[in-house]
């Protein structure tokens, strides 16, 4: 299981969780490896069946290939932006002091930073691989998952989350 790596970064009143750097290039060398695999092979799929349905007219099978490519290739290039930019400018958790927030994804609310009581970097077990965890618990017992990741980064996280919002970390 490839874990990731995630940096916190503190802005004014807030702290964002996202993707480092060198994990964000990693998952755009793998996205866009695979977006040219997949979108080759469709496209060539797409060629060869309009061409061949297209036959019997020529002239009109030709303008409504070019039609169809025109499209084909205007809604690739549309899915290549937004997985770049789902990759490089998505925030995975942000916490907002001014709005007493944890926000997933940097804009729907999850819960008030009130409600925690504690950040714990766990290590758990998943299927064959051991994985560690940040995750803010509250002091019912239930808790919100931020961050899967090595033990290096899951404890720079969870200083970085205590140190801004003035709870505890405890690495289990």
């Amino acid at each position: 299981m490839h874990l990731t790596w995630h940096e916190a970064i503190v802005k004014n009143d807030r702290l964002i969780i996202q993707w480092s750097v060198r994990e964000k290039l990693l998952r755009t060398f793998y996205f866009a490896l695979g977006f040219t695999v997949v979108a080759g092979t469709a496209f060539l799929l797409l060629q060869t069946k309009l061409h061949e349905g297209l036959r019997w007219d020529a002239t009109a099978g030709n303008a409504v290939l070019q039609d169809i490519t025109l499209f084909a290739v205007i809604l690739a290039v549309t899915v290549f932006l937004y997985g770049c930019y789902a990759i490089w400018f998505r925030r995975q958790w942000l916490l907002d002091k001014e709005r007493n927030a944890l926000l997933r994804g940097g804009w729907r609310k999850v819960a008030d930073l009130d409600e925690f009581a504690r950040f714990v970097g766990k290590r758990e077990k998943r299927g064959r691989n051991i994985v560690f965890v940040v995750v803010a618990e509250r002091d019912d017992g239930t808790s919100e998952s931020l961050a899967v990741m090595d033990q290096e980064h899951t404890d720079r996280v969870g200083c970085e989350l205590a140190r801004f919002t003035h709870l505890g970390y405890s690495p289990r």
